[in-house]
């Protein structure tokens, strides 16, 4: 029976706790035919010398006459080293003829017990492939990882440990597709298991005494073969670590080779759950050689429910026959090339890879699978501290499939733009795609700046469409989805929030294209004469409203993410030749550094800021931006305030979401784009700007009548490039100066590790994606003279 564990990873997800017999037979290896557990447990006490039988007498495991808690002095560094003994006496009494086991166990040498110990320290124990080629990274050779604790009450500290470790090896070697662990407190041993989709733990039990299931564990762990250990063996190891030759399978059987020429994007691999993405730019391999040129492979993890992405994307190409709308389509979205499902042989036949799934309680029990109750023979400390009051309950991890997909454009992400020239204009482009997906009927649901690409000709392609969903889909269930920095504010709460009042007798027609115009003041009078209530003395006039429909995701969401990403690029951007950095230009610099965390970390300011009908919030916040950015705050206070009434007019009817209103409002906010990319382009001040997401800084230098007089102070900076919603770190701080000292770009060392930390907590975990996000600005540098 499947049961919360009442911990969490540190991660954050519950971890599933089912009975060691379902744990044995359902996520272990099988063992070998040949072996029979009781006739190897009569081997083991037969074993050694009269002094040295592996099971002693006392019906313990040798050097483990007392109980770790009860040694004196109590070390962890040396309680648990015979450990490595019983493994190794098990292994021979389980030996099969012809066979070599596939595993070695080792104990640390160097075990880190405390608070010092980081991602890079290895596992207290850990079983190796004795296969893998020694130039491989420590965590590259480790297929299973145990963690020790001598005391009862540390549970905790360990499930930090093997999760960590399994994240580890998840994360170092793309060919994991799972891995186990195991965790000991005293005597108590718990079975570990992780993938993509879930952590499972076994019921703890005795291991020492419990010889049968301690047995069971490392002989099926021992004897089993790479692909059963989690190995994928669809991807092959080149001749050094940073190449591999990865299989894709279309659905038609066709298979093709890639040869990986360069890592674009693994960010996601470091979160444990989720779709786990890796991009790779890739070239084909026909007959032992290159084929054509080179094209991107993306590797991942997806629900088993919903349609793939390659699928997806066919479905929209053709929901329109004329030749015009494919060939728009194909210049605002990616070319894929070939996609399918990974097919691994499980032994009998090549099935789709997918991650287990853990049966309802009700099943389990039907089976035989039960959790007894807290065992009178632990000992009460351990009970206590392995064991709470647990409520069975339905595992709510959500089964994934291995999926790949080839793509013909090679693109960055637009947040690796060099300018806010060129950011407009992509949204703008992007403005296009939306467009089109609204005509066929379609909402794309994770509009955010990793999803938006420019390829090498500077055009702004969509991509992700794996959550993209036919409106009219209504099996397909909604939940809380997209990227949270950017998501709009009515899918995170996943209700309707503006009020289905009259609105104003504009018309759509008339309306959205004047975003472009200056008239913010009326609109505001338009806005605030629609949201606020009228009061009356009279009974009469009270108003009951009815239940409004089920919540659903609409176009109008997807424009609010680009409104979202706008707002968080000019919230977010270095500005060129600072003339103000006195006490004053600080003091507006720590309060856009406030507005940033309002705006991107707190879902309830996000939200007032976007629903606003007549305060001036978000009007108020551009006013810590620098001078010449805050016409573009205008600007995006304007589109607020017309996604606002559109939102209500949509809304008017609580029966329905009528979307009539979002006619011409696509080409009106893209007109409006286009404008600012334009405008930027001729001021002086922004067409030097570096966009504070730019994991790549370089100097800028600006164009003077005297180039010769100009000169820079740069220093190296590292990178480390994962493509699209990737980690990105700057060694040190880059500046450039002309000769009167005002600065044209800076990245500070402390910034980035923020924007690297936020780009890093975006993908992760893949959608859906709840919590929101922490981001802080790049603090301004003190001008040269300071």
């Amino acid at each position: 029976m499947s049961a919360h564990l009442g911990l969490t990873t540190p991660a954050g997800q519950s971890v599933s706790m089912v009975s060691v017999r379902y744990f044995l037979d359902t996520f272990l290896p099988p063992l070998h035919p040949a072996m029979d557990i009781h006739k190897i447990l009569n081997r083991l006490k037969r074993m050694g010398t009269k002094s040295r039988r592996p099971i002693t007498k006392h019906n313990r495991w040798w050097g483990f006459n007392v109980d770790p808690t009860d040694r004196t002095p109590v070390i962890n560094l040396t309680t648990f080293k015979r450990l490595a003994d019983i493994v190794r006496d098990i292994v021979r009494a389980g030996a099969i003829r012809g066979q070599t086991p596939s595993l070695n166990f080792h104990n640390n040498p160097q075990p880190i017990f405390d608070s010092e110990r980081d991602e890079t320290c290895l596992p207290d124990a850990y079983m190796v492939m004795t296969s893998v080629p020694e130039t491989r990274t420590p965590w590259g050779r480790i297929a299973v990882s145990g963690e020790y604790n001598v005391e009862q009450w540390y549970e905790k500290e360990n499930i930090v440990k093997v999760c960590e470790s399994m994240r580890n090896i998840m994360r170092e070697d793309p060919r994991r597709r799972f891995t186990f662990g195991f965790t000991i407190e005293d005597t108590e041993m718990k079975l570990w298991y992780c993938d993509r989709s879930q952590t499972v733990a076994s019921q703890p039990f005795n291991f020492i005494t419990d010889h049968e299931t301690l047995v069971h564990f490392f002989l099926s762990l021992s004897y089993a073969s790479p692909v059963q250990l989690g190995w994928d063996p669809t991807i092959a190891i080149q001749e050094h670590d940073l190449q591999y030759r990865i299989t894709v399978q279309s659905a038609d059987g066709t298979e093709c080779i890639y040869r990986t020429l360069e890592v674009l994007s693994n960010s996601a691999a470091s979160v444990m759950y989720g779709p786990g993405t890796r991009v790779w730019k890739v070239v084909q391999i026909v007959d032992g050689h290159d084929y054509g040129d080179p094209v991107v492979l993306k590797d991942c993890w997806v629900s088993c429910d919903r349609q793939r992405e390659g699928t997806i994307h066919e479905k929209l190409r053709n929901a329109k026959p004329s030749d015009a709308f494919r060939e728009a389509f194909d210049d605002s979205f990616l070319t894929v090339e070939q996609h399918g499902d990974v097919l691994i042989d499980s032994g009998m036949q090549r099935q789709p890879d997918r991650t287990p799934l853990i049966l309802p309680p009700e099943e389990m029990e039907k089976n035989g699978y039960k959790i007894p109750p807290v065992s009178v023979t632990m000992k009460p400390r351990a009970a206590r501290s392995l064991w709470r009051e647990i409520t069975y309950t339905k595992s709510r991890h959500e089964r994934k499939v291995h999926y790949r997909i080839v793509f013909k454009e090679i693109c960055k992400p637009i947040k690796r733009a060099t300018s806010l020239q060129e950011v407009f204009k992509a949204l703008g482009e992007i403005c296009s795609a939306l467009k089109m997906m609204y005509q066929t009927g379609w909402v794309h649901r994770d509009v955010s700046i990793g999803n938006i690409l420019i390829d090498s000709h500077g055009k702004a392609r969509l991509s992700d469409l794996e959550y993209a969903k036919d409106m009219k889909d209504t099996n397909d269930p909604e939940f809380r989805i997209g990227t949270a920095n950017f998501v709009a504010v009515e899918v995170q709460s996943q209700e309707y929030q503006f009020r289905p009042v009259d609105s104003p007798s504009i018309s759509s027609a008339s309306d959205t294209p004047s975003i472009i115009s200056d008239d913010l003041a009326e609109k505001r009078l338009s806005l605030e004469s629609t949201a606020r209530p009228c009061h009356s003395d009279s009974s009469s006039d009270i108003y009951m409203p009815q239940p409004m429909c089920a919540f659903r995701y609409n176009p109008l969401h997807d424009l609010e993410s680009l409104w979202w990403i706008a707002v968080y690029f000019i919230f977010t951007t270095e500005v060129a030749n600072y003339a103000d950095l006195d006490e004053r230009g600080q003091d507006r610099q720590l309060g856009l550094d406030g507005c940033v965390m309002r705006l991107f970390c707190n879902f309830e300011e996000r939200k007032m800021d976007m629903i606003d009908g007549w305060d001036r919030r978000f009007l108020d916040r551009c006013q810590c931006l620098h001078p010449s950015i805050r016409p573009i705050g205008r600007d995006l206070e304007r589109l607020r305030v017309v996604l606002v009434m559109t939102y209500r007019r949509c809304e008017k009817h609580y029966e329905s979401i009528r979307f009539k209103p979002l006619e011409g409002l696509h080409d009106s906010i893209q007109r409006l784009f286009f404008r600012i990319s334009k405008e930027i382009s001729e001021e002086p001040t922004l067409a030097h700007v570096l966009p504070a997401t730019n994991s790549h800084p370089v100097s800028r230098f600006v164009e003077t009548s005297s180039p010769s007089n100009t000169t820079s102070n740069t220093t190296s900076n590292t990178t480390s490039n994962s493509g699209k919603r990737s980690r990105s770190d700057s060694s040190d701080e880059e500046s450039a100066t002309v000769d009167n000292g005002s600065h044209v770009a800076s990245t500070s060392l402390s910034g980035s590790r923020k924007r690297a930390r936020i780009e890093r907590e975006q993908e992760e975990s893949a959608p859906p994606r709840v919590g929101m996000q922490t981001r802080s600005k790049t603090r301004a540098q003190a001008n040269k003279n300071r």
